[in-house]
């Protein structure tokens, strides 16, 4: 599937737009990123500060791997 998506970038020219709850997994493909957290953005960057101290504490807390209160998180990334 991740092939697929790089042929749609690089071949086509065209933004794709990914809803994923694992991150890590496509990441490299994308440079900017949005975290949604409780119907809101908690946060929003390039790729490559995922994680970084520019992070929400909401966004570090989901990537190691702890829910606050039982509430579902989701992680959107912008391609």
């Amino acid at each position: 599937m991740l092939g697929l998506i790089e042929i749609l970038m690089e071949d086509y020219e065209l933004s794709v737009l990914l809803v994923s709850r694992q991150p890590d997994e496509i990441a490299p493909l994308c440079r900017r990123i949005a975290f949604i957290a409780e119907g809101g953005v908690a946060w929003h960057g390039a790729s490559s500060a995922l994680g970084e101290e520019a992070a929400s504490m909401e966004v570090r807390r989901y990537l190691g791997g702890a829910s606050r209160d039982g509430v579902d998180h989701v992680v959107i990334l912008l391609i």
